[in-house]
């Protein structure tokens, strides 16, 4: 046999722990990658839309009494530098709101945003980047002058100090008045450094990111405990069913799906001590009913060898009736097994059932007239279908035989025959004590008694029942019994033509 590599095993606890842990740093990676790597995007992206938008606004009242004013107010609102130049016949004029230190103070540069505005169908977009150089500070703190730099040890002045770029972010759009005239809307925004932000949410990062790394492994230690608790239980609970402690208490606990299995598994611990305590019953009592033939076989059999005079036809028709209920007994349980392992199949013919019973009620009246029993077979009409001869016919039997046996003073069975929407169905009634309600849905079990006490029966073997149910499943029929104490008893069967 091939050897099968046995899977890692790890615990509820540990895994739960772990995925817990896992999902929190993706949340984490997330949060950095939006928060710090993807921040300057974002920010120029908003600024982005932010421009086209006031450029859109400035193009929807380009034709406003007072376009100056009305520039000057949303480039105060937008934060933005607007430009309106207007052209017309190669004239042109223009209204602005521009800081002076805004790249739109560059007429040059303005002219060449119009130009590609005209050359991309009305809009152009651009991203302007301008080193700055900032004079020297004029008030300034005493120096060392042997610390000084080089210039200064030298008595030069530094034209300019401090170098740094600026980035813009330019649109222009081309628009036209209700005169026909062109104008050009060219606004502009600074982009504002991102370096001291992104700095900052780093440091914060740092610390939300080790407060909820913990957090999230406490918590999945916590859910793992609440999770597995139920598991456990059930697992050690499972270990003492295997061991064949049937009494073992399956507990899932508030959880749904637990909840759901641990009632299934006191469901099947129950089926379990039924069945074990009906495979002790079966065992005790086939041992008892094969013993009881054979100790008087023994027991006869010895006396004839010991005593001749004892050698008598009556001693012998005891040995002989002991060997004939201990073949059927043998031949019952064969029948049983069979039955119940599936090796059995019924072999179906097309015949008359109401002849087959007319047949047995027959055999019936000749044996068991004479002991006072009166056999009544009630039928109006002969049905065919396809049904197992042989099978049907021990059904049929069994039934007769269990009337019989329990019938009452009138000594009275009554076999009736109707046909049905789907098929026929046969009754098997006797005038007996009855079965109480509670015993009925039982009487289907091999050996079961009503008190319990097993004694051997006068006529049959005890499992007649067990094999009439297990022969009409065979033929796919349905079977009952209705009972009431003190009347008597009718077993049925139904099958389907």
């Amino acid at each position: 046999m091939e050897n099968r590599k046995v899977p890692k095993r790890t615990s509820i606890k540990t895994k739960t722990v772990i995925y817990t842990s896992v999902f929190a740093l993706l949340l984490l990676i997330t949060v950095w990658i939006f928060q710090v790597m993807l921040l300057d995007s974002f920010y120029e992206a908003a600024v982005n839309r932010a421009i086209v938008k006031t450029a859109q606004t400035v193009s929807d009242n380009i034709d406003a009494d007072d376009i100056e004013g009305f520039t000057e107010i949303l480039s105060d609102r937008e934060s933005t530098d607007i430009k309106v130049i207007f052209s017309k016949d190669g004239k042109e004029h223009s209204v602005q709101s521009v800081s002076y230190r805004s790249i739109l103070n560059n007429d040059g540069l303005v002219k060449y945003y119009m130009q590609q505005a005209d050359e991309n169908g009305g809009e152009y977009f651009s991203r302007h980047i301008e080193s700055v150089k900032t004079p020297p500070s004029t008030q300034r703190p005493p120096e060392d002058k042997d610390n000084a730099p080089p210039s200064k040890r030298d008595g030069k002045k530094e034209a300019f100090e401090t170098l740094f770029e600026s980035e813009s972010l330019i649109y222009c759009m081309r628009t036209q008045t209700a005169s026909g005239e062109n104008a050009y809307i060219v606004v502009s925004a600074e982009l504002s450094p991102v370096d001291a932000t992104v700095e900052t949410i780093k440091s914060q990062l740092v610390v939300i990111s080790i407060l909820f790394i913990i957090i999230a492994a406490l918590m999945g230690a916590f859910i793992a405990k609440k999770l597995s608790a139920p598991i456990i239980s059930i697992n050690e609970s499972a270990k003492k069913l295997a061991g064949g402690n049937y009494s073992a208490d399956f507990d899932g606990g508030t959880l749904k799906e637990t909840s759901e299995l641990s009632d299934t598994l006191n469901y099947a611990a129950h089926e379990l001590s039924q069945v074990e305590n009906l495979r002790r019953e079966l065992i005790a009592n086939v041992s008892h009913d094969l013993k009881t033939p054979l100790t008087m076989i023994r027991g006869y059999s010895e006396i004839i060898r010991d005593i001749p005079e004892e050698n008598t036809p009556e001693n012998i028709q005891v040995i002989i009736d002991e060997a004939d209920h201990l073949h059927r007994l043998v031949n019952d349980i064969l029948s049983l097994s069979k039955i119940e392992s599936g090796m059995d199949t019924a072999t179906l013919t097309f015949g008359s059932i109401t002849k087959l019973i007319s047949d047995i009620t027959a055999r019936y009246s000749k044996l068991k007239g004479a002991e006072g029993y009166d056999i009544i077979f009630e039928h109006t009409e002969d049905i065919y279908l396809s049904f197992d001869e042989m099978k049907i016919s021990q059904v049929i039997y069994n039934l007769v035989n269990n009337a019989i046996n329990y019938s009452g003073d009138d000594k009275t069975v009554t076999i009736v025959q109707t046909r049905t929407k789907s098929g026929v169905r046969i009754e098997v009634i006797d005038t007996g004590c009855g079965i109480p309600e509670e015993s009925l849905k039982h009487i289907w079990e091999r050996y079961y008694k009503e008190n319990k006490a097993h004694k051997r029966a006068e006529i049959g073997t005890g499992l007649g029942l067990s094999i009439v149910k297990g022969i009409v499943e065979l033929h796919g029929g349905t079977y009952g019994v209705i009972s009431r104490m003190g009347v008597g008893s009718s077993f049925w069967f139904e099958l389907k033509i």
